[in-house]
């Protein structure tokens, strides 16, 4: 996950599960059975999220995509939008993980994301992954 540090732009490996509508993050993957997430990304937090690949002359590291408001960046006149930048370890894994992550965003979009604790795991709808 690409985070900024006092203007300065840092790649951190983290392990990611998507439960629902939120992607929750540990710095390694033995972590999530003994420890709290370091975090969480609301995939809810804005009716007009997407996840698209970043382009190689914005970010030089393949295999990028982004999960961002879509809205603010047709016009110009509001601040930046808040953007993720995550980085998968190959072109497929990028793209199930783009793919996964806008059906949710669809799903919460059309459903309302109904909040059934045991629905994740038995649905199939539990993504787990190093990016």
């Amino acid at each position: 996950m690409f985070t900024l540090i006092s203007g300065f732009g840092v790649w951190n490996r983290q392990y990611f599960v998507l439960e629902e509508c939120n992607m929750y993050y540990w710095n390694n993957p033995n972590d999530r059975e003994t420890k709290e997430a370091e975090g969480s990304i609301s995939l809810s937090r804005s009716p007009s999220q997407c996840v698209r690949p970043v382009k190689r002359d914005s970010c030089a590291r393949p295999f990028t995509f982004e999960l961002a408001n879509a809205s603010q960046q047709e016009d110009q006149n509001h601040e930046a939008p808040s953007k993720c930048w995550f980085s998968a370890d190959t072109k497929q894994e990028r793209l199930d993980w783009m793919e996964k992550l806008n059906q949710a965003l669809l799903d919460f979009h059309t459903w309302n994301c109904p909040q059934a604790e045991n629905q994740a795991s038995s649905s199939g709808n539990l993504r787990e992954s190093i990016l």
